[in-house]
């Protein structure tokens, strides 16, 4: 996928949104006239609705998660 910024005077392809496409969003091997088209706000909202979905796991998880792992090397060793 890519992400251009245009200059074409589309309106957002978002519904109901009443502003002007910034942005065409697009994949690699297909014309960018079968884009996807969008204002900077919408993006901006896409962006924290797909950082809630796609979010990276907490560092405390990954604390407890190598902690646990080496409490196991350990006593696979001691055995």
């Amino acid at each position: 996928m890519k992400i251009v910024k245009t200059i074409a005077q589309n309106l957002c392809d978002n519904g109901a949104c009443p502003n002007r496409a910034e942005y065409l969003i697009a994949r690699e091997d297909t014309l960018l006239a079968n884009s996807l088209s969008l204002c900077s706000a919408c993006i901006k909202e896409l962006y924290s609705l797909f950082g809630g979905i796609l979010a990276p796991k907490a560092v405390s998880n990954l604390i407890k998660k190598a902690q646990m792992k080496n409490k196991i090397l350990g006593e696979e060793g001691k055995k």
